[in-house]
């Protein structure tokens, strides 16, 4: 616990530092769609991801499916720490990931670990692409 503490404050010291020098502090956008399924449904995914200077992260994945209207299935609120390493990683630790639908948020089993590194590529001014070929568009 001493040593989670210790590197929450390490990363709470650098934040002017990652504020020079990060480029992906903002708000970042990614959809996804699956090929429909043998009834003809597809599910639908709106990724947001909110990067501040001080190294904190907010995803929210809302999930479209179910009778095809938005949010059928529920939105996805994962949050936690990040540390952007040039040229185009992110190293993430996750606190927290819940489900939310009409009833309130629980906790939810992410698909993805805790920990660990995503490839995270600034192609141009507001856009970047993912290790897995998510074209991401910065919207602030």
């Amino acid at each position: 616990m001493r040593i989670a503490a210790f590197l929450v404050g390490f990363v709470i010291s650098l934040a002017p530092a990652i504020a020079q020098d990060n480029p992906i502090v903002g708000v970042w956008r990614t959809q996804f769609r699956s090929p429909p399924d043998i009834w003809g449904m597809s599910v639908g995914l709106v990724v947001t991801s909110a990067f501040d200077a001080s190294g904190n992260y907010r995803t929210e994945i809302l999930s479209e499916g179910g009778n095809g209207s938005e949010g059928a299935a529920g939105t996805f609120v994962d949050t936690g720490v990040y540390r952007f390493t040039p040229p185009d990683m992110i190293h993430y630790q996750r606190r927290s990931y819940v489900l939310c639908i009409f009833s309130g948020c629980q906790p939810a089993r992410p698909l993805t670990p805790d920990v660990g590194d995503l490839k995270f590529d600034i192609v141009a001014p507001g856009q970047a692409r993912t290790g897995d070929g998510a074209e991401w568009t910065r919207i602030q």
